[in-house]
C-alpha cells in the first residue's frame, strides 16, 4: 500500500498543479473529476477542460 502511494503521489501532484494553473488562467472556482462525476447530471462540453489539463501535464 505504501509503495502504491509513493508511486501515485507524484502523478496526483502533477494533476493538482495543472488544474490549479487552468483555474487561475481561466478564472474557474472548481474543476470536477470526470471519473467521479456521479453527482453531475450534465456538463456542457464547452466547459470540459480535461484535454487542457492533459496538455499542461505534457500529454497531447
Amino acid at each position: 500500500f505504501k509503495k502504491r502511494q509513493s508511486l501515485i503521489k507524484p502523478i496526483q501532484d502533477d494533476i493538482y498543479n495543472a488544474c490549479k494553473k487552468v483555474c487561475e488562467e481561466r478564472g474557474f472556482q472548481v474543476i470536477f473529476d470526470r471519473a467521479s462525476s456521479q453527482s453531475i447530471i450534465f456538463a456542457s462540453p464547452r466547459i470540459d477542460v480535461s484535454n487542457e489539463i492533459l496538455e499542461k501535464m505534457g500529454y497531447k
